[in-house]
């Protein structure tokens, strides 16, 4: 046999720490049991003849008896591997945890770990049912002190009430004490009378980031009562704290099981999901919680936690500590204030920051490219019967030190990235009260439910906020409420419609900023007013930027090489847009648009007919079948209808021109059924030079039919050889100037039906006709 049971792939978290390999063994097996090949009768006795015997040992503990009354004691400074999965003393089949059982034992942990120099593996478990009285008493499932590594592997710590530290409490004795939680570890239902409900890792590293399957979940740290004062009652999933000499480190990866996240449905008084203490108030040492992505496509996640007073996902509230969050997400928490992030008392917030550094943390993937780096989605204020509080969803005050979204110390390569933040209820969501430092950049707030305002600061000593997107907020009050203070708000896309920009005493130094409504901002070349940002697709959360927004190229270029939100270049200049200053290329808000293509939206029909409007009497469905050329899968518009008419139409699109030049209309479109009763199929285009936003204002000043060939086999797609062009002078041309695109549909020559599909519709532009006519395949049949 082999010294392993189970394999162990875990990323190189730092230097120096201990890697375990799997080799032949030589090391003392022993097995507890009565039966055949059994070693030992009791747990106990098999762990003290491993710690008396030197090197490597096992230890098997059969699945056939729940193992009961147990407070175990492991001392070692040696390898010890305590293993269920064994059926019996000689036999492992690998489908059973063994059950350690704490119930009707001594009032103390299950399991207690203790030494310097050791490497204690636990896997096929389940330890539960322990109880340590009082609420200073430590670990009810186990009490991990000393300086060595605990690996957790395949075990359920379940049901077990401790002081601090319900499920687990892991306290170092120096700087290598380690915990690593490895692939379908549950802890889980566990209670804490004062704080740690699942986990208190006290001056150690916690390492949760290669741990598929392995969630902290359904914890609770109370807090007690003194003299009807309650106290305590942190992080009921999990405690990071420090001691006067050593740190404490927490680094959280993608973990859960299926989509909950890591830390999932914990509550606490503060922090339901983490709170991150500073109790040693030790200037030299931190206590510091990581939560970074370290599988690709799954971010690491806080949710659905729950916290009476304060921060339902993370709570960061002493001096000297600190909450890294990179590729992560804190989704659905609950708290009267703070639902997603309670942050003060000297505490530090950095969500992206300086992401794109050399060494990202513990193991983090990169972010995707061209999608969120992280999301705050879904938080709500709410108290303990359900209601809503006004409280804020982000609160940071009370002298916390840093609060940073999207930020750098300096344009680092390829640049820090912003998060998505949508769907939140609050009375604000964020909210600022004498903080030392706070930079947000790169964010999309977007869709979420306020009843005061977006923003409030006060008392903020440095305050940045640039290249965001406020917009689709129902907010009760001004976007900004800023009382003495000075922030810098630039290049900011901020439409929300009827409601004020700026509000309260501060005076905000404002640049290159586009809004809904921008007197209360200042007005004048600083912040403009505009009718519309033209975003891609607001009702389905895309709030990128069309190509005849306002918001393109409309600022000076910057200094680096940053990204948007969604990890894109910035600074890119399209040529189609006309600009005062031609050096103009950066895009306002959050999101930088990389070229001028796709003037049509949805032209290749991915999926449906989303962003075609389908007016009252014109007819329209969805069809599977796509055109040659088209995206593979995504489908066409079809436009059919019984009876008699000169025409049916179908789906309009309003597209508004970026600019003077000519556009090249062009399409591919067939019949279904005999060619010789097939309908003719055509594009009709209407020009109006004062369009408005909605392609309807004005007179049509051009137009025309963009007509198919008829086809000459079952089922045909076509393409003219040569689109339709539309030319606008630059006199002509504003920023209302648009083209309508509407399907048509004519009889056939049976002239009792209407029938006709609509694929790959392209606008193509040039500064003159010659350059467009060959392009993008317009020369195909």
């Amino acid at each position: 046999m082999t010294a392993c049971t189970y394999p162990m792939r875990w990323l190189a978290i730092a230097a120096g720490i201990l890697m375990i390999f799997c080799t032949p063994a030589r090391a003392a097996i022993f097995a507890v049991g009565s039966e055949p090949g059994c070693t030992h009768a009791t747990i106990q006795a098999a762990i003290d003849a491993a710690e008396a015997n030197p090197g490597e040992d096992f230890i098997r503990i059969p699945h056939s008896r729940i193992w009961g009354d147990l407070a175990l004691l492991i001392d070692t400074g040696q390898s010890l591997y305590l293993e269920g999965f064994w059926s019996d003393c000689n036999t492992i089949d690998g489908t059973q945890y063994t059950t350690l059982d704490g119930a009707g034992g001594a009032a103390a942990p299950v399991l207690r770990i203790a030494g310097a120099g050791h490497f204690v593996s636990l896997d096929g478990l389940t330890i539960r049912n322990g109880d340590v009285d009082g609420v200073s008493g430590k670990g009810g499932g186990i009490y991990y002190r000393g300086n060595g590594t605990l690996y957790l592997g395949r075990t359920s710590i379940i049901n077990n009430t401790a002081g601090l530290g319900g499920g687990l409490y892991a306290e170092g004795t120096g700087v290598d004490a380690l915990v690593v939680v490895l692939g379908n570890v549950g802890i889980t239902g566990n209670i804490a009378r004062d704080s740690g409900g699942g986990v208190f890792a006290e001056a150690v590293r916690f390492y949760m980031t290669e741990s598929p399957g392995s969630v902290i979940a359904f914890n609770e740290a109370t807090g007690y009562d003194v003299l009807g004062t309650t106290h305590g009652g942190y992080g009921g999933g999990l405690v990071v704290n420090n001691t006067t000499s050593l740190h404490g480190y927490a680094t959280i990866g993608s973990a859960g099981v299926g989509n909950t996240g890591a830390i999932y449905a914990n509550t606490a008084r503060y922090g339901g999901g983490v709170a991150v203490l500073g109790e040693s108030g030790n200037v030299d040492t931190f206590s510091t919680l990581h939560l970074n992505a370290t599988v690709a496509g799954m971010p690491a996640k806080i949710a659905q936690n729950f916290a009476s007073v304060g921060g339902g996902g993370v709570y960061a509230g002493r001096p000297y500590t600190k909450a890294i969050l990179s590729n992560a997400e804190i989704e659905g928490n609950a708290a009267p204030e703070g639902a997603a992030v309670y942050l003060d008392g000297d505490g530090d917030l950095r969500f992206n920051y300086d992401y794109a550094q050399p060494t990202p943390p513990g193991g983090a993937v990169p972010c995707p490219l061209d999608a969120p780096c992280g999301r705050i989605v879904g938080n709500y204020d709410q108290d303990l019967a359900g209601q809503p509080t006004g409280g804020a969803v982000m609160h940071v005050g009370n002298d916390a030190w840093r609060f940073d979204i999207g930020c750098s110390s300096a344009n680092a390569s390829n640049g820090p990235r912003g998060v998505v933040i949508e769907g939140n209820r609050g009375g604000r969501l964020i909210d600022l009260a004498s903080v030392t430092w706070v930079c947000l950049a790169h964010m999309q707030i977007t869709g979420n439910s306020l009843s005061a305002g977006v923003l409030r600061a006060q008392g903020t000593d440095f305050f940045s906020l640039r290249d965001t997107t406020i917009a689709d907020n129902a907010i009760g009050g001004a976007v900004f409420e800023l009382d003495d203070s000075a922030p810098l708000l630039q290049r900011l896309l901020v439409w929300q419609a009827g409601a004020v920009s700026l509000a309260g005493d501060g005076t905000p130094q404002v640049e290159w900023v586009l809004a809904s409504e921008a007197e209360s901002l200042g007005g004048g070349p600083e912040a403009i007013a505009i009718p519309s940002p033209r975003f891609v697709d607001p009702e389905r959360g895309d709030y990128r930027l069309r190509a005849a927004s306002p918001a393109i190229d409309f600022a000076p270029p910057v200094v680096g090489d940053d990204r948007d939100a969604f990890g894109l270049p910035r600074d890119q200049r399209i040529g189609a847009v006309p600009r005062p200053d031609p050096s103009t290329s950066r895009d306002i808000g959050a999101h930088e648009r990389q070229g001028l293509q796709p003037l049509v939206q949805n032209g290749d029909f991915a999926g449906d007919t989303n962003l075609w409007l389908l007016p009252t009497g014109h007819a329209g469905n969805f069809q599977v079948d796509n055109a040659p050329g088209s995206t593979e899968g995504s489908g066409s518009a079809q436009i059919a209808q019984t009876g008699s008419a000169d025409r049916v139409l179908g789906y309009i699109q309003c597209i508004h021109l970026p600019g003077p030049g000519t556009y090249a209309l062009n399409g591919s479109a067939r019949t279904e059924g005999d060619p010789l009763l097939g309908n003719p199929t055509a594009l009709i285009w209407e020009l109006r030079l004062d369009g408005g936003e909605g392609c309807i204002d004005g007179a049509i000043t051009q137009g025309g039919v963009h007509a198919f060939a008829t086809q000459t086999m079952l089922d045909q797609w076509t393409r003219p050889a040569n689109p339709a062009l539309v030319t606008v002078s630059d006199a002509e041309w504003n920023h209302d100037t648009s083209l309508t695109v509407i399907m048509a549909v004519y009889p056939n020559a049976s002239g009792n039906g209407f029938n006709g599909l609509f694929d790959a519709i392209a606008l193509e532009w040039s500064a003159d006709a010659g350059d467009v006519i060959f392009a993008d395949g317009f020369d195909e049949p």
